[in-house]
């Protein structure tokens, strides 16, 4: 809720220029580029672009607070982990979800960037209901 609700702030129109939106597609680049990459490398860097690219969007809400209690919930190594298991579809579609953001945010479509967050992070609970599911059965 708190992300889709930073994301819905920052795609408002600021007159102090909120979004860095020429800075995040160079991030969603960066991101494609090392999610095709193999390695544990790899992996880290597509990490630290998606914390960024994150952080960035929570920035752009232009609440400090919200960004304290945002930053005490999405942390590293949880985000490593769960990237770690996404299918080759759930990161493609990671991907797209960040672009649609920005797309959204573009346009001024507050309203869409949340929806689009809102899926975004209900993507991320797939790989770890696999791995409870493994869990269970071990």
């Amino acid at each position: 809720m708190l992300q889709q609700y930073a994301v819905r702030r920052a795609a408002e129109p600021h007159p102090e220029g909120g979004l860095d939106l020429a800075a995040l597609m160079v991030m969603c680049d960066r991101m494609e580029q090392s999610s095709t990459r193999p390695g544990s490398r790899a992996a880290d860097q597509l990490t630290a672009l998606n914390l960024q690219f994150h952080v960035a969007l929570h920035e752009g809400a232009g609440n400090r607070q919200l960004l304290r209690q945002l930053s005490g919930v999405i942390q590293a190594p949880l985000v490593r982990h769960t990237l770690h298991r996404h299918t080759a579809e759930e990161r493609a579609r990671s991907r797209a979800h960040h672009r649609e953001i920005l797309h959204a945010a573009a346009a001024g479509d507050a309203d869409r960037a949340k929806s689009v967050m809102r899926s975004h992070v209900r993507n991320t609970r797939d790989p770890l209901r696999r791995v409870r599911a493994v869990a269970r059965l071990a």
